[in-house]
């Protein structure tokens, strides 16, 4: 089975300084053609999505905006005038 690094260690000397850092590896029972998990690959799909959503709403709503008349408001000031 392959292992997939899944996080690093470092152990302390004596006078509490870092020994060198150790990798950690996770045996898993397949990896994709991109050497991850099939959770991660899941995961990475999965965010993918949100995000690629996020965006498409961000973009819809800089378009709308760009297409809106500016106000008739001639001070430059958006706060309310009293």
């Amino acid at each position: 089975m392959p292992f997939v690094q899944v996080g690093i260690t470092a152990a302390r000397a004596p006078d509490g300084s870092f020994l060198p850092s150790v990798p950690i590896y996770a045996e898993v029972p397949e990896v994709t053609k991109e050497g991850l998990a099939p959770a991660e690959d899941k995961t990475l799909d999965d965010i993918s999505r949100i995000f690629a959503e996020k965006f498409r709403q961000y973009k819809t709503k800089v378009a709308a905006a760009q297409k809106k008349p500016p106000s008739s408001d001639k001070s430059g000031c958006d706060h309310d005038k009293s």
